[in-house]
Order: C-alpha cells, then structure tokens, then sequence
C-alpha cells in the first residue's frame, strides 16, 4: 500500500465575538463571528503513523488563538480581521504547513443578506467551499 501524498486538516467553524463593524454602534456590544480554518500539509503529519500529538498541529490551540485575536481589539471590517488572524495563525505553523481562512459574521448586518459574507485569506485557496 503506498503511503498518502496529500492531506489537509479543516476546523470548520470556531465560534468568538469581536467588537466588529464599520459604525461605531456597530462596535458597541461584541458580535458573533465564525472562523474556517484549512490546514495542507506538504508531506502528511507524523502523527498518520504516531497517533501522536505532538507529531501534528493542535488545533485546539489554534482554536484558542482565534477566540484571542477576535476578543482583543475592535475590527471595523471582516477584512482586517480575517488578515489579523492569519498573520497571528502564520507565525505559528510550520512553514510546511499552509493557511487558508474565512471569517465571517454569524448574522448579516443587512436585512437584504440572508446569508452575511465571508472573507478568506490565505497561502493557498484550499478552503474556499467550507465556511460556516
């Protein structure tokens, strides 16, 4: 059996609040905001064959990071946001190891928009699809 060439690691969707919006009532109260997160991997991880932690991202921290970077200052645009997160997220993956992300409102600021728009960015387009 040949070994795996390809593989990806997907947090679908991490729920924060951020004090996010382009008026300044908007920025009032925090707003809930959701994060997707893919993950290639040049070579599969270690922990395919380890079953070991450390052999591979923990993405409970990377979960952690999110909810922080949201939480700590206010964002009047999902594209500021969504480049903080990755920035902060880049810094601590291997360099192997691709980023793409999606941020998103969990609720449409207009009425018209039933669905509130993402915004992704990243080293890659791997993600694209998922956002929740």
């Amino acid at each position: 059996m040949t070994a795996p060439t390809h593989s990806q690691l997907t947090i679908p969707s991490i729920r924060c609040s951020a004090h996010i919006g382009w008026a300044d009532r908007e920025r009032v109260d925090p707003r809930g905001v959701r994060v997707f997160i893919a993950l290639a991997f040049s070579t599969p991880p270690a922990a395919t064959v380890s079953d070991a932690l450390a052999d591979t991202v923990d993405y409970a921290a990377l979960s952690t990071r999110v909810v922080r970077v949201c939480g700590a200052r206010p964002y009047r645009l999902l594209e500021h946001l969504g480049r903080t997160l990755y920035e902060e997220l880049r810094g601590e993956l291997p360099a192997q190891v691709r980023l793409w992300l999606e941020v998103s409102k969990e609720h449409s600021p207009l009425a018209e928009m039933e669905v509130s728009p993402r915004f992704g960015v990243g080293d890659w387009s791997g993600g694209a699809a998922g956002a929740a």
